[in-house]
């Protein structure tokens, strides 16, 4: 129990301290008009500011630690048996 008290802070503050940055910024340094006057909007995705590409890259690698735990779990399990 005390190893999954560990494992859901230690994910939380993972999630916090990678939230901060997007919470530090007070207002958008973009155009409030992206397609200038007349034009309501530029008809793109819309930009969040976020880097998905690395927050990817941590979902996966994370993963994969967690199937190897959980691989490394099962054989831990049989050889006591």
């Amino acid at each position: 129990m005390k190893r999954i008290g560990t494992l859901v802070a230690s994910a939380t503050a993972f999630v916090l301290l990678t939230a901060v940055p997007a919470l530090a910024g007070t207002g958008s340094a973009h155009n409030p008009r992206p397609g200038g006057p007349g034009v309501s909007g530029s008809g793109g995705t819309a930009f969040t500011g976020a880097n998905v590409s690395t927050g990817l890259l941590w979902l996966a690698a994370l993963v994969v630690v967690g199937a190897l735990a959980l691989y490394a779990g099962q054989r831990r399990l049989a050889a006591t048996r």
